[in-house]
This record gives C-alpha cells, sequence and structure tokens, in this order.
C-alpha cells in the first residue's frame, strides 16, 4: 500500500516553486557545512598551542623507575596480580607454574603502577588538552625507563607498548 502517488511527487518535483525551494535548502546546506569547518579549524587553531604546552611539559618531566631486585619483583608482582585478580572474584587466579612470558608481563604491569608515578601521570594529562597525546607520550617514555632500569624486560616493554599503539589505533579509527 502506497500513501503516495509517485506521478503527483514527480510533478510537484518539475515546479519551479520545488526547485527554488530545493536550491535554496542546498545553499543553506553548504554554508552550514562552510560554518562548521571554519568554526572546526577555529578550535584546531585555539587548542594547538595548549596541546603544545601540554606535549612539552609531559616531554620534560622526570620519570623515575623504583629499582629492587629480581627476586622481590616477581614476588611483588605475583602477588600484585592475584590480589587484583582476587579482587575481580577470579579466585582460579594462580601465578603458580606460570611461563617466563607471562611473569615478565606481569612484572612490567607491576612496575608501572608501582614503581613509577605513571598514573598520577596519566592522571594529570587526562584534564589537559591534548591528553590522547600526552597519554601516548607518557607511556611511550615510561615503557623506555623500565627497559632502561630493567634490561631483561625490554623486549616485554617493547611487546606492551606496541599492543597499547595497537589497541590506541583501533579506539581512534572505531570511536571517534
Amino acid at each position: 500500500m502506497k500513501l503516495y502517488a509517485v506521478e503527483r511527487i514527480e510533478q510537484a518535483e518539475k515546479k519551479s516553486e520545488f526547485t527554488e525551494w530545493k536550491t535554496k535548502i542546498d545553499i543553506q546546506r553548504v554554508k552550514r557545512a562552510e560554518k562548521k569547518a571554519i568554526r572546526a579549524e577555529e578550535e584546531r587553531k585555539r587548542r594547538e598551542p595548549l596541546i603544545r604546552d601540554t606535549l612539552i611539559y609531559f616531554e620534560n618531566v622526570p620519570i623515575k623507575v623504583e629499582v629492587i631486585p629480581h627476586k622481590e619483583l616477581t614476588r611483588l608482582a605475583k602477588k600484585d596480580y592475584e590480589k587484583f585478580q582476587h579482587e575481580r572474584e577470579n579466585w582460579q587466579a594462580d601465578t603458580y607454574g606460570a611461563d617466563n612470558k607471562f611473569i615478565d608481563r606481569i612484572k612490567v604491569n607491576y612496575i608501572r603502577h608501582n614503581l613509577t608515578d605513571y598514573d598520577f601521570l596519566v592522571e594529570q594529562a587526562s584534564i589537559l588538552e591534548g591528553s590522547q597525546e600526552a597519554i601516548i607520550l607518557i607511556k611511550k617514555r615510561v615503557y623506555s625507563e623500565i627497559a632502561k632500569a630493567y634490561p631483561a624486560l625490554k623486549k616485554e616493554c617493547e611487546n606492551q607498548l606496541a599492543r597499547r599503539e595497537m589497541e590506541s589505533e583501533f579506539m581512534s579509527i572505531y570511536f571517534k
């Protein structure tokens, strides 16, 4: 069942009143798009120096990594991981017999969250203009400093950074 007659619509679209109205609407649409583009450019120009200042700050903020013996680090990382899993009610979480790759992963996580100012820096950056860029910069710098302080964990730092960069790229593409 049609609620309209195609012939009547086609006839109406041929009338000068319709073409004038359609032209007027198209012109308004173009003008709105132009205004939107101008506002976006003005906003980008306004934000640019603020983002630059944010990045300069986080490029220069000192990143310190507390160094502890590997045995102690392994013990603390396992304990912290199991505690975190139990808080999430994952009662089967157990690091006994875990492979070295997994242990290295939780050690790097432990260092990042407990032996650096990573969380504080990310929290600071999150309220500033250019927060996404700043957080990426912080991650790169923190992983780099962890790799310097714990050379045996350099490969895992590189792996985690690569994973984080892929996640950031995915999020920027699919969740704009």
